[in-house]
């Protein structure tokens, strides 16, 4: 379990596990690249999840977006999520605190 990271791929994920949460199909997917056991995904009933892979256990639920969510990502410190829905708008959280931080 877990991301492996070569020259040839960006990133490589080898599937073992399901992870249940979402009640619609996901729309996006971020694997953080710091934190290897730390993923975030965003869906059509406009909830991101914030997903711990030891625990195979979803850590946080965002409810940030009136529409499906069709792109996020982490900031490089790992701090910040951003997400974005297909209701234009755009949502920025503290990870460590787990807090809106601004919304465009």
């Amino acid at each position: 379990m877990g991301l492996k990271y070569s020259k040839k791929y960006v990133c490589k994920y080898e599937v073992n596990f399901c992870l249940k949460g979402h009640t619609v199909e996901v729309c996006s997917l971020y694997a953080d690249k710091k934190y290897d056991n730390l993923i975030v995904s965003g869906s059509s009933d406009t909830n991101a999840k914030v997903w711990d892979l030891r625990t195979k256990n979803c850590q946080h639920n965002i409810k940030n977006h009136n529409k499906k969510i069709t792109a996020l990502n982490i900031a490089r410190d790992s701090r910040i999520l951003v997400t974005a829905g297909e209701d234009g708008i755009v949502q920025t959280f503290d990870l460590k605190m787990m807090k809106p931080i601004f919304q465009y």
